[in-house]
């Protein structure tokens, strides 16, 4: 069987499986010391989840109860590492709770102090943008309106959860959104296993041996750094972003997936299971983090925001005032490649010579194209890349490169909130 990851829908119901299983017994384990990895791996566990959260409700619980539910080989247990990063839409309340559920060890809620390096904002955020909010991208018609969804009940999802998966909920005191990276990083500067996987909190693992399937895949391919997998549009569907997945869908190789990232990401990076040596190698080049926006606006921003807290400790406007005006600077100054995280990921991945084949035909992680698909929505770039994606039709290499640039357009075009 091949795993299929799923983007969910507004439109979709938020149902809890039928196979969910109930009784279960916790077991136990040691853990290392937060922020450890070792390579010894004394707790067993087998593969470590990134989650990033920001104001991810109703959609988070289907993906808790996806991840935590899943059975891997001789039940090895996986951490599912939430890196929560502010937002006021009960993301923070739903994961509180579920840590209570399921209690100690399983689960817990552990407050991080952010280093002085930290922005004080989402450096997506800081530079200001290049067009219009409304232009090239028409809102949405009175009938694409999104229909309320009740979210999944903390006991659901508890019950779904297998005894030997542990659950730990990582945040700032200071409940500060800064954006997906640092989201990321420090979920995974606490991760323990030498297998990483990523995942967004609106997307859907409904089959519970999918991440079992592709661990064994990259187990049998040692040549391979990561493995990921085809995708399925669930819910509201878009005719732009479908050639956009059947396109990412239809390259299998790792020298196919390498040769498309300059077209656009090959893979999405929440279908991935990555080697955490691989992980380590990539991320060196940043500082051993996952970057959010151009390099030199993030480390003007981080270290803008450290003067400005030490400057005035006791404003709340000084340190969000000099990080823009140190990210405007820092990319007036050179390093404008202002990419989301995962574009950023697939570039510097493949530019270290990396290796990551696909599973297909058949699709695992569900891709969610709801009218709020991220953690930490960035459009600005989306239809900057857009705007490029249709400059580029008229001189691209080969029609296969037009047909994917044509539906790139397609997608940043079509009605996005």
């Amino acid at each position: 069987m091949t795993p299929l990851h799923h983007e969910e829908n507004t439109e979709r119901n938020l149902e809890a499986p039928s196979w969910l299983a109930s009784g279960m017994s916790d077991a136990d384990s040691p853990r290392p010391a937060l922020g450890t990895h070792t390579t010894a791996h004394p707790t067993g566990i087998k593969l470590s989840v990134i989650l990033p959260v920001y104001n991810a409700m109703p959609w988070l619980p289907i993906t808790m109860l996806h991840l935590l539910s899943q059975r891997l080989d001789e039940d090895a247990p996986l951490e599912l590492l939430v890196g929560f990063d502010g937002g006021d839409d009960g993301s923070l309340d739903f994961l509180l709770r579920l840590v209570a559920e399921l209690g100690a060890p399983r689960a817990t809620d552990e407050v991080c102090t952010a280093g002085a390096d930290a922005a004080a904002c989402n450096p997506a955020l800081a530079l200001p943008l290049r067009a219009a909010e409304t232009a090239d991208h028409p809102s949405f018609a009175a009938s694409e309106a999104p229909q309320a969804q009740q979210p999944l009940s903390v006991r659901q999802v508890a019950a779904a959860c297998r005894p030997e998966h542990r659950l730990r909920v990582l945040r700032h005191g200071d409940g500060v959104n800064r954006g997906q990276g640092h989201a990321m990083s420090l979920a995974l500067s606490h991760a323990r296993a030498e297998l990483i996987a990523q995942m967004e909190s609106d997307d859907e693992r409904a089959s519970p041996a999918a991440l079992a399937t592709m661990i064994a895949a990259l187990e049998a391919r040692p040549d391979w750094d990561g493995v990921s997998c085809a995708v399925e549009l669930v819910g509201w569907s878009r005719p732009g972003m479908a050639e956009y997945v059947a396109w990412q869908n239809s390259l299998l190789s790792p020298e196919e997936m390498a040769a498309a990232r300059f077209i656009e990401i090959p893979a999405l990076h929440q279908t991935a299971i990555f080697r955490r040596a691989a992980v380590d190698h990539v991320l060196a080049s940043s500082g051993g983090r996952y970057r959010d926006g151009p390099a030199a606006a993030v480390a003007a921003a981080a270290a803008a925001a450290a003067a400005a807290a030490a400057a005035a400790p006791s404003s709340a406007s000084a340190a969000p005032a000099a990080v823009e005006a140190a990210a405007v600077g820092a990319a007036a100054a050179g390093d404008e490649l202002d990419t989301p995280v995962d574009l950023w990921w697939w570039l510097a991945f493949f530019d270290c010579g990396k290796r990551c084949g696909k599973l297909g035909p058949n699709p695992n992680p569900n891709l969610n194209p709801h009218p709020n698909p991220n953690p930490n929505p960035n459009p600005k770039q989306l239809r900057q890349a857009g705007r490029a994606a249709a400059a580029r039709l008229a001189t691209a290499p080969t029609a296969a490169h037009a047909h994917a640039w044509q539906a790139l357009a397609r997608q940043a075009f079509e009605p996005w909130p």
